[in-house]
């Protein structure tokens, strides 16, 4: 059995929500592991912070990408900058999410229901699309996270 480490050393992931919580969490293990990870996330101080203590920790290189994953321009520039900055593309973790204030659907706005919908539907779904063509290279993988609310509904 290959040891992880000689796995997964200079594979490149893309990780979006990666400045904090599981995204952050999972930056942390394919680093430590060897992997160059991109860390995508909307805000910029906390995403450049995150990748810094990653990197001085890590074994693999991490780099910070300022982007929000409605946008699908976005998103296709952060695949094109891993690919192009690696060279190759081996891990799509689609992890950003969006969830409002707990409230009932007849007191939340339709503009925060579609940035609901834009974030953690269409964002997911920008992920995988550009994404995809390069990890057809590599044999890659896609990892789509999803909060419990996927399952059950709240009250």
């Amino acid at each position: 059995m290959i040891p992880i480490e000689e796995e997964m050393r200079g594979k490149v992931a893309v990780i979006t929500g990666a400045n904090t919580g599981i995204g952050l969490g999972c930056a942390k293990v394919f680093s430590e592991a060897g992997m160059n990870v991109v860390l995508a996330a909307r805000r910029k101080e906390k995403g450049e912070a995150a990748a810094a203590e990653l990197n001085a920790a890590g074994k693999g290189e991490c780099t910070f990408f300022q982007c929000d994953v409605s946008d699908p321009d976005q998103v296709k520039a952060l695949i094109d900058f891993a690919v192009e900055k690696y060279g190759r593309l081996d891990t799509m973790v689609n992890n950003a999410g969006y969830n409002p204030i707990h409230m009932d659907a007849c007191d939340m706005s339709i503009e925060s229901y579609q940035r609901v919908l834009a974030t953690n539907l269409m964002g997911e779904f920008y992920g995988c699309k550009f994404a995809i063509p390069h990890l057809r290279k590599t044999k890659g993988s896609i990892i789509n996270m999803s909060s419990i609310l996927s399952k059950v509904g709240q009250e």
